[in-house]
């Protein structure tokens, strides 16, 4: 970048050992600050020069971007409404200018600072833009200068208090995480900043998830998403609860928050689509097999049941066979025990009655000769 930026450091500079803007001024002060743009290049430089407050971005640290769109609720004075500049400004070639930022402060006296930035950056031209690399994706590089802005109006100290916003489901670079809003709603930062959270069932005692981060920062006013991230977890409905405890070295400040939050199935299914490399839940594939093995199991114990019934009906009928065959066995047998029994009589009649006709048979009365 052919650009160089430098603060002109004026004489109600109230932290000398720094080299950003760090001003101590009085109620309804105004004044201009300035920047020296150097163009080490053989062409004219268009550059933009925008103002933006303050703020903590996700990863815990103060940061000043150029799409600021909502600043925290108790920051009464942004930066952006008591600054202006010209946007658009052209650095001749192989040469600097200055440009002017004008401040106006508040009329009535606060404690505490007003923190904000000023960046500068090529304007882009229709040969910039986005290029793609060796992969096809596409790569847009900007450099931007930022210059911090810190305004005081006395030497109050004034104590950081942390807030707890609210907690809801999101997603950090594909990854599902459980965020937390923390605001930090007093005009001074928070330095070294420690948090550690877990987060539970409603009423779970075992931790499911937990993050601890060190070394961070929060702007004043200002407030920030501390994430708890799922790993390769999906998000699952239901309630839960979150614990959180935080603390800053330099301020000896000690926090602790307790909240209760909930995650419906819409959210769950819709996080859950966008998410990469999520672990596979089972648990649908495991009920589908439990039932098919349950109606499998079911219909094996019919059929055994049925087998059963038809056996034991088979040797009903078997055993009523056999019954009727022996019945009509001994019935037979006694017949012929019976015909046994009559056929000596008749013999008996009948050789009586034999004997009966030789008696009454007439004696022959024809002699031998």
């Amino acid at each position: 970048m052919p650009i160089s930026v430098n603060a002109v450091l004026p004489e109600n500079q109230f932290n000398k050992q720094v080299s950003y803007f760090y001003l101590k001024m009085e109620p309804g002060d105004e004044q201009e600050i300035e920047l020296k743009l150097g163009n080490s290049s053989n062409e004219d430089q268009k550059v933009e020069v925008t103002l933006t407050p303050a703020i903590t971005n996700d990863n815990g640290i103060i940061a000043y971007p150029d799409d600021v769109k909502k600043v925290d609720s108790s920051l009464v004075h942004p930066f952006t409404s008591i600054a202006t500049t010209d946007k658009d400004v052209t650095v001749p070639a192989n040469s600097e200018t200055s440009v002017k930022i004008k401040l106006k402060m508040p009329t009535e006296e606060y404690e505490g600072m007003i923190a904000g930035g000023i960046n500068v950056k090529l304007k882009e031209t229709k040969d910039d833009g986005e290029k793609k690399n060796e992969t096809g994706m596409k790569i847009k590089n900007v450099l931007t200068y930022n210059i911090g802005v810190v305004l005081v109006e006395n030497e109050t100290i004034v104590v950081p208090e942390m807030k707890l916003n609210k907690v809801f489901a999101g997603q950090v670079m594909g990854t599902n995480t459980i965020k937390t809003n923390l605001s930090n709603t007093k005009a001074t930062p928070i330095e070294e900043l420690e948090i550690a959270a877990k987060i539970y069932t409603e009423k779970g005692r075992e931790p499911l998830f937990e993050e601890h981060k060190k070394n961070l920062r929060m702007a004043p006013n200002s407030n920030f998403n501390f994430g708890v991230g799922l790993g390769n977890q999906a998000y699952k409905a239901g309630n839960y609860r979150i614990v959180i405890n935080a603390k800053s070295d330099p301020a000896d400040k000690k926090w602790s928050f307790e909240k209760e939050f909930t995650i419906d199935r819409e959210t769950a299914k819709k996080l859950n689509a966008t998410a990469s490399d999520l672990e596979k839940d089972t648990t649908l594939y495991y009920i589908i097999g439990g039932s098919v093995l349950l109606i499998l199991l079911i219909v094996l114990l019919y059929f055994i049941k049925r087998y059963k019934a038809n056996q034991k009906k088979k040797r009903e009928q078997e055993r009523k066979r056999r019954k009727a065959h022996a019945v009509r066995k001994q019935k037979a047998a006694n017949a012929n025990s019976q015909t046994r029994k009559k056929r000596p009589t008749t013999s008996i009649r009948k050789n009586e009655n034999s004997r009966k006709t030789k008696s009454t048979r007439p004696k022959s009365t024809h002699k031998s000769k």
